[in-house]
């Protein structure tokens, strides 16, 4: 059976997801004050990229099963940029419209959801990638 070069993609997108949130968690067990410190940054840097990746990766399946398997513009996942609260607020909007009520779950001050803010802050340019802009 051939898949389409779409198809690829998605499964590449897909496994990359994976592999830095499990990279992102194996970090954070590892990460200690000690010697160990950088850690804690790679794992904020993994874990941002899996879900911006993972939620990414839900509104452009949503939108294809929406258009004859279509994907959305550029501009419309761009616009997002690396804000998980917006990308989690619109896959919470899908997950709504498609009568699945997962996300609903997680209350706007819950513990998840300040990790997902946490991480919000740490993906947006002042976090992820404040080194580089200040070294420019």
């Amino acid at each position: 059976m051939a898949f389409s070069a779409t198809w690829y993609l998605l499964e590449q997108e897909g496994l990359l997801a994976q592999a830095c949130l499990c990279n992102g968690l194996t970090a954070l067990r590892r990460a200690n004050l000690g010697d160990k410190k950088g850690l804690f940054y790679s794992a904020f840097f993994e874990l941002s990229i899996g879900f911006e990746r993972v939620l990414k990766l839900a509104l452009i399946l949503d939108h294809m099963a929406n258009h004859k398997l279509a994907p959305p513009s550029s501009t419309y996942i761009e616009g997002f940029r690396h804000d998980l609260i917006r990308l989690f607020d619109a896959t919470k909007t899908v997950c709504a419209t498609r009568g699945l009520m997962v996300l609903d779950e997680f209350l706007p001050d819950s513990l998840p959801i300040r990790i997902l803010d946490f991480l919000n802050r740490f993906a947006d340019t002042g976090g992820r990638y404040s080194n580089i802009n200040k070294l420019t």
